[in-house]
Protein backbone atom coordinates (compact mmCIF):
# COMPACT_ATOMS: atom_id res chain seq x y z
CA UNK A 1 0.00 0.00 0.00
CA UNK A 2 2.92 2.01 0.77
CA UNK A 3 3.97 2.01 -2.82
CA UNK A 4 1.09 2.70 -4.47
CA UNK A 5 0.61 6.09 -2.43
CA UNK A 6 4.19 6.86 -2.87
CA UNK A 7 3.02 6.92 -6.98
CA UNK A 8 -0.02 8.42 -6.32
CA UNK A 9 2.24 11.76 -4.65
CA UNK A 10 4.79 11.09 -7.64
CA UNK A 11 1.88 11.69 -9.99
CA UNK A 12 0.40 14.62 -8.18
CA UNK A 13 3.67 16.35 -8.41
CA UNK A 14 4.26 15.94 -12.40
CA UNK A 15 3.62 19.52 -13.59
CA UNK A 16 4.44 18.77 -17.36
CA UNK A 17 3.57 16.07 -19.98
CA UNK A 18 7.28 15.15 -19.87
CA UNK A 19 7.67 14.34 -16.58
CA UNK A 20 4.08 12.58 -16.70
CA UNK A 21 5.29 10.57 -19.66
CA UNK A 22 8.65 9.67 -18.05
CA UNK A 23 6.87 8.56 -14.99
CA UNK A 24 4.64 6.16 -17.80
CA UNK A 25 7.38 5.09 -19.10
CA UNK A 26 9.02 3.97 -15.26
CA UNK A 27 5.65 2.01 -14.64
CA UNK A 28 5.44 0.04 -17.99
CA UNK A 29 9.40 -0.95 -17.31
CA UNK A 30 9.02 -2.35 -13.52
CA UNK A 31 5.16 -3.42 -14.11
CA UNK A 32 4.46 -4.16 -17.68
CA UNK A 33 1.52 -3.26 -19.72
CA UNK A 34 -0.94 -1.51 -17.60
CA UNK A 35 -4.62 -1.70 -16.91
CA UNK A 36 -6.96 0.26 -17.79
CA UNK A 37 -7.01 1.61 -14.16
CA UNK A 38 -3.71 2.51 -14.42
CA UNK A 39 -4.24 4.31 -18.24
CA UNK A 40 -7.14 6.18 -16.64
CA UNK A 41 -5.48 7.71 -13.90
CA UNK A 42 -2.18 8.83 -15.87
CA UNK A 43 -4.89 10.40 -18.30
CA UNK A 44 -6.47 12.86 -15.70
CA UNK A 45 -3.21 13.52 -14.89
CA UNK A 46 -2.52 14.89 -18.45
CA UNK A 47 -5.52 16.45 -18.31
CA UNK A 48 -4.73 18.57 -15.20
CA UNK A 49 -1.70 19.20 -16.53
CA UNK A 50 -3.06 20.63 -19.72
CA UNK A 51 -5.90 22.62 -17.24
CA UNK A 52 -3.64 24.33 -15.53
CA UNK A 53 -1.80 25.62 -18.15
CA UNK A 54 -4.87 27.15 -19.76
CA UNK A 55 -5.93 28.38 -16.12
CA UNK A 56 -8.04 25.73 -15.00
CA UNK A 57 -8.12 24.41 -11.59
CA UNK A 58 -10.04 22.13 -9.45
CA UNK A 59 -11.80 25.20 -8.29
CA UNK A 60 -12.92 26.11 -11.84
CA UNK A 61 -16.57 25.64 -12.20
CA UNK A 62 -17.17 23.59 -15.73
CA UNK A 63 -20.63 24.62 -17.42
CA UNK A 64 -21.55 22.37 -20.20
CA UNK A 65 -24.90 22.86 -22.38
CA UNK A 66 -27.22 20.47 -21.43
CA UNK A 67 -28.10 20.34 -25.14
CA UNK A 68 -25.08 20.13 -27.13
CA UNK A 69 -26.25 19.06 -30.75
CA UNK A 70 -27.97 22.95 -30.32
CA UNK A 71 -25.07 24.77 -28.88
CA UNK A 72 -23.57 27.22 -31.32
CA UNK A 73 -19.51 26.27 -31.52
CA UNK A 74 -19.23 29.99 -33.20
CA UNK A 75 -20.26 31.59 -29.84
CA UNK A 76 -17.98 32.79 -27.24
CA UNK A 77 -20.28 33.52 -24.87
CA UNK A 78 -20.76 30.20 -22.23
CA UNK A 79 -24.14 29.24 -22.10
CA UNK A 80 -26.19 29.51 -18.78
Amino acid sequence: MHERLVLYKRFANCVSAEQLEAMQEELVDRFGDLPGAARALIESHRLRILGRALGVSASTPLRIHPDPVRADPRSTRLPC
